[in-house]
């Protein structure tokens, strides 16, 4: 795997709105569950005409919830725009992150997380915080379905 791309950044408050559903512990089942879960949340927004034009960007966030790990698709929340019924709300807390780049297609997105969290995160003098969320995923225009040039951005939240 070639070396991920980071930088150390502070981000506010920000709200979601989306969907959850419920994963597993294991990654494999999860690549499926999470795959799934898009085409159902994907489905939502264009029932519900939630189009973003071309400054989009939309949020796929794991985190803990009662002894469990979830998963949750999200757009901004825009108090502006009506929203389905179904959409819960997630507040993703100000934090300091350290911000890793996917590169490629999501084939290998299984691999960026590993490398990250069994490889990069102990050798840097950081530690991950999981209270709230475990690490969030932005996705935006540079993403491109499976694509060599594509990028998702992997924020994982740092105590320093």
């Amino acid at each position: 795997m070639a070396e991920l791309k980071h930088r150390a950044e502070r981000s506010p408050e920000f709200r979601v709105r989306g969907m959850s559903v419920a994963i597993t512990r294991s990654q494999q089942q999860n690549a499926l569950i999470c795959q799934k879960f898009w085409r159902t949340f994907n489905a939502e927004l264009a029932a519900s005409r939630l189009t973003q034009e071309n400054d989009w960007r939309k949020f796929a966030i794991t985190y803990p919830h009662e002894g469990t790990h979830r998963y949750f698709c999200g757009i901004p929340d825009d108090p502006t725009r009506a929203m389905p019924d179904l959409f819960g709300t997630f507040t993703v807390p100000a934090a300091d992150y350290l911000v890793f780049h996917h590169e490629g297609s999501m084939a290998g997105l299984g691999s960026t997380l590993s490398a990250i969290y069994r490889q990069i995160l102990p050798q840097l003098d950081v530690a991950p915080t999981h209270e709230s969320l475990f690490h969030f995923e932005k996705y935006d225009q540079r993403f491109h379905w499976n694509r060599a040039d594509s990028v998702i951005e992997i924020w994982v939240p740092i105590v320093r």
